[in-house]
């Protein structure tokens, strides 16, 4: 949501559209995502430039983050490792493209990255409450990916689909 909202007071908005999406079901077989890619995509897969999925951020040192799918596009290592440094965060390459719902957008050839901090011992329990987000780390990682959008919202070049073979 701090995305959108960054995205929506920007004065020059950006030359491609940006849709923002929450899915349900993730944890159940990635309903919402697979339901949106394979039976009612509200604007065709062909024109979608890229796909960002942010799956638990909130938990983190401030500096870290995972990033899966990097391969799957043509731009997106070399703009991780711009904005990662302009942002004083560090990115761990998790090889593949892990289990969350940008693997519905993936497995339609559609460029995509998943951002995520790692598993916590809070991890799907009563006791994961909101006064243990790490807001510093968030919003690092969220600078990070809005400058990463950005750029893919308003350059011509699109990145180019690849199977990951790692």
């Amino acid at each position: 949501m701090a995305l959108a909202r960054m995205f929506s007071i920007l004065k020059n908005k950006p030359k491609r559209s940006l849709v923002f999406c929450t899915w349900a079901g993730e944890e159940k077989g990635l309903f919402g995502s697979r339901y949106y890619t394979g039976t009612d995509p509200r604007f065709p897969l062909a024109n979608t430039t890229a796909y960002i999925n942010l799956d638990m951020i909130g938990r983190s040192d401030s500096s870290y983050v995972r990033v899966s799918g990097i391969s799957s596009g043509s731009l997106f290592k070399e703009l991780l490792d711009k904005f990662s440094k302009e942002c004083k965060i560090t990115y761990a390459n998790r090889k593949g493209v892990s289990g969350s719902d940008h693997v519905s957008f993936y497995s339609k050839d559609v460029p995509c990255l998943g951002f995520n901090t790692g598993l916590h011992k809070d991890y799907h329990k009563p006791t994961d409450t909101l006064e243990k987000i790490d807001l510093t780390g968030e919003v690092r990682i969220c600078n990070l990916v809005f400058k990463l959008a950005k750029t893919l919202a308003d350059t011509s070049a699109v990145p180019v689909f690849k199977k990951i073979t790692e």
